[in-house]
């Protein structure tokens, strides 16, 4: 054998040397990122645990039912009261040609008396109840 072949092969032995020390630190840096991600994990489960224990279900009620009744209260006073309640209705306009020539429609407030539920006040419902029961179900 030739000097070039031999120096050629201790090339090729130390770089198959270098690939797998490579190997061996990316997989120690992987394992030490995972280690560090389930230590974070559990405090982020101990701190939620934490705030569970702390945290009683009649504060939840109380801001639900408190938001619940001045939504509707608000609005059977103003009814009873005969107070008039603005509403602004989006309309659609009659003639629309590529968005560029519209003929028609746009926002009109609208005033009424008596009871009027406000297309707000069935969202607003909608978002805390979910949000109630999402809270208290994620909670168990």
């Amino acid at each position: 054998m030739g000097p070039e072949i031999l120096l050629g092969a201790a090339g090729a032995g130390a770089g198959v040397q270098i690939f797998k020390q490579v190997l061996a630190d990316q997989q120690a840096n992987a394992q030490k990122a995972f280690e560090i991600a389930a230590k974070a994990a559990k405090l982020q489960n101990s701190n939620a645990n934490d705030a569970a224990k702390r945290s009683s279900g009649w504060g939840r009620r109380f801001a639900l039912v408190t938001v619940l009744s001045v939504a509707f209260v608000g609005l059977l006073v103003a009814s009873l009261m005969e107070i008039p309640v603005s509403q602004i209705v989006h309309k659609e306009p009659i003639l629309n040609l590529l968005g560029m020539v519209k003929l028609g429609g746009g926002e009109k407030v609208i005033q009424a008396n008596g009871l009027v539920l406000p297309e707000y006040v069935g969202q607003s419902v909608q978002v805390i109840i979910a949000f109630y029961f999402g809270a208290s179900a994620a909670k168990r």
